[in-house]
């Protein structure tokens, strides 16, 4: 993950960041499924992470920001 920490490499189309939509993978922050204003915006929403994943039960209230689908 070449992502900041506190962030996640997701599909670049669910990233409203400039030349995301062109890429294949962006930079996404995570954010507290529990409270709905924890992305920074852009139309952004905390959806929950992958369930591939495998994060347990300690990051059960951890998502990623995302544009919705």
């Amino acid at each position: 993950n070449a992502c900041a920490p506190g962030h996640l490499c997701i599909n670049g189309s669910r990233v409203p960041e400039p030349g995301c939509a062109e890429t294949q993978k962006c930079c996404s922050p995570l954010c507290d499924l529990a409270d709905p204003t924890s992305c920074p915006g852009n139309d952004q929403i905390c959806v929950g992470l992958e369930p591939s994943l495998n994060i347990g039960a300690d990051w059960a209230n951890v998502g990623m920001c995302a544009l919705p689908q």
